[in-house]
């Protein structure tokens, strides 16, 4: 048996404006827009969380986005 192995191109996983989105969404925080945040980030060789948000928010948060992420990919689609 064999296999083709071969190396993926790997792009930019940051949007070219994600500072310009962090620096809106700070913006919305400070004009009382945002109630909840959940945030996650790879840092070096470690992931990072923050849930500076109640326990049940941050959990609805954290699945809301897994499920947007499993949607990106197709995961459990027909």
């Amino acid at each position: 048996m064999s296999a083709d192995v071969f190396d993926l191109v790997k792009g930019n996983p940051m949007p070219a404006d994600f500072p310009g989105i962090l620096r809106e969404l700070a913006d919305r925080v400070e004009r009382g827009e945002v109630g909840a945040f959940v945030g996650c980030y790879h840092d070096g060789d470690r992931y990072e969380f923050l849930y500076p948000s109640s326990l049940n928010d941050s959990l609805v948060l954290a699945s809301l986005l897994q499920h947007r992420t499993c949607a990106k990919y197709g995961v459990g689609q027909p």
